[in-house]
């Protein structure tokens, strides 16, 4: 198991600065520049404690990799935590591969965003949680009030997992049938929590109604997409049924496997965790801003009765088998990531690289470029994406619509212009406009995305329609007057 713990942290290391970063990363970065003050008042309706360290953080180094080294300490942190929780549980050791090997933690361990660290927060709060359930010292109420306050400033989506705790302490005070004070444990982290939620609420409760991509699967699939998320991360295509049929049939054997129960054993511990995993992703479905990576703190209590389940099979022939099935897909999706193929959300992976290189080739004196960008929206500021990977030497502009009155404008003083544009915006109707102004030089489209979750909405026969490119460079020379 140690090997694998050493595989699981050597990965989260590897080459982490291959992506560009992701817009949602970018604003992260951005609000970190800012002073306390100002970031707790842009942060409004979001959760402050992950930027507010990376504030402190980004005075050692603004680079991809150090950016995100923090986010990769914290996730290897994770994996040494998990094995102490598995001990503390009695339990099988090998969920640590699962976790090890888990796209999922695996990706969000290598971006800056608040993720990894709502994992680490959750899994120390479920673990203190236990400890007390076992030995009811003060010190272990003490850590599983401050490790839930923390888990609750990291991102609201903890909320539902301290619901599912909730529920949990309730049961064990009923077996017990007498006074403890952990009864008071989750009041008094309400309490601790209460300043911000006052502050913020409001603007939280806008955010949770955001269609976010889980989303756009529709109620109905939503809850099938969110565990084959949780199993296989977020580069594997649902529509690729040869890898996402075996993930969700095996994963799901082992995880309802992990209920049967052998002579003698205390089903408590177990049973409570089944509450850990549903409350929160069933809640979770039914709430549109929710998707995979603001429910990772379920792969706890999903792996360790997976790995239970893989351990009440008694035949090696069969788990040899599930493990095989279960794996294969696992290893595709490690595959895809390096690969940049098949994310689910492509965006994560737009090659700003490869844009900025491919006009630094092309470049010539007096031209400039647009990027296409909502400078009004923190997650939507392209052009200073761009910016950061582009090394040329021309003026770049935002280009906050394609409304032909505003690039006239901006395309004063300039023969020859770079266009990047979003494909959110209305690109076909933009690039027939442009026809009759210039001359298309140049076209390249860049990143290319499938929906595949409006096309499991609108049934998966006409999911081709779906894909499209993201971005669409253009170099136009203006027509002569």
């Amino acid at each position: 198991m140690i090997f694998f713990l050493l595989l699981g942290i050597a990965l989260r290391f590897t080459l982490p600065a291959w992506l560009p970063l992701w817009p949602d990363e970018l604003a992260s970065f951005q609000r970190a520049h800012l002073s306390i003050l100002q970031l707790i008042h842009t942060l409004k309706g979001n959760q402050p404690l992950y930027e507010t360290l990376l504030h402190f953080w980004i005075k050692g180094g603004e680079e991809d990799a150090y950016l995100r080294l923090f986010s990769i300490l914290v996730g290897c942190l994770s994996l040494v935590i998990f094995l102490v929780f598995l001990r503390v549980l009695k339990l099988s050791l090998f969920p640590i591969i699962l976790l090890s090997l888990s796209p999922l933690h695996f990706m969000f361990s290598r971006i800056a965003r608040a993720y990894s660290l709502l994992f680490l927060f959750s899994l120390l709060s479920l673990l203190f949680l236990y400890l007390y359930f076992q030995k009811e010292r003060a010190k272990y109420w003490t850590g599983f009030v401050i490790f839930s306050t923390l888990m609750v400033y990291t991102h609201f989506s903890a909320w539902l997992l301290i619901g599912a705790e909730g529920i949990i302490i309730l049961i064990w005070l009923l077996k017990k049938k007498h006074f403890s004070p952990l009864l008071l444990s989750l009041p008094l982290v309400f309490l601790l929590s209460l300043p911000w939620l006052l502050y913020s609420l409001r603007g939280a409760a806008e955010i949770s109604k955001a269609p976010y991509y889980s989303s756009q699967a529709g109620i109905i699939y939503k809850p099938v997409y969110l565990l084959f998320a949780l199993l296989g991360g977020l580069t594997l295509n649902p529509f690729r049924i040869w890898t996402s049929l075996p993930l969700l049939f095996s994963g799901l054997f082992l995880f309802l496997y992990s209920l049967k129960r052998r002579k003698g054993e205390i089903l408590f511990s177990l049973y409570s965790l089944y509450l850990a995993f549903w409350i929160p992703f069933l809640i979770g479905v039914f709430i549109p801003a929710v998707s995979p990576k603001h429910l990772i703190y379920l792969l706890i209590p999903l792996y360790i009765l997976m790995g239970k389940g893989i351990e009440d099979l008694k035949k090696k022939k069969w788990r040899s088998l599930l493990l095989a099935i279960y794996f294969t897909p696992i290893m595709i999706s490690f595959t895809n990531y390096f690969l940049k193929m098949d994310f689910t959300d492509a965006s994560m992976v737009t090659p700003w690289r490869e844009i900025a290189q491919e006009i630094e080739r092309k470049e010539e004196k007096g031209e400039c470029i647009l990027v296409e960008s909502d400078l009004h929206f923190l997650y939507g500021r392209r052009v200073d994406l761009f910016r950061r990977y582009y090394k040329g030497n021309l003026p770049v502009f935002p280009l906050s619509s394609t409304s032909p009155q505003e690039i006239e404008e901006k395309l004063k003083g300039f023969s020859r212009v770079w266009i990047l544009l979003y494909a959110e915006g209305n690109p076909q109707e933009f690039l027939s406009w442009m026809k009759g102004k210039g001359e298309i030089l140049y076209y390249k489209g860049f990143q290319w995305e499938t929906h595949v979750l409006k096309g499991i909405r609108e049934g998966w026969r006409n999911w081709d329609k779906y894909a499209s490119f993201l971005y669409e460079l253009i170099l136009l020379r203006k027509y002569e007057r």
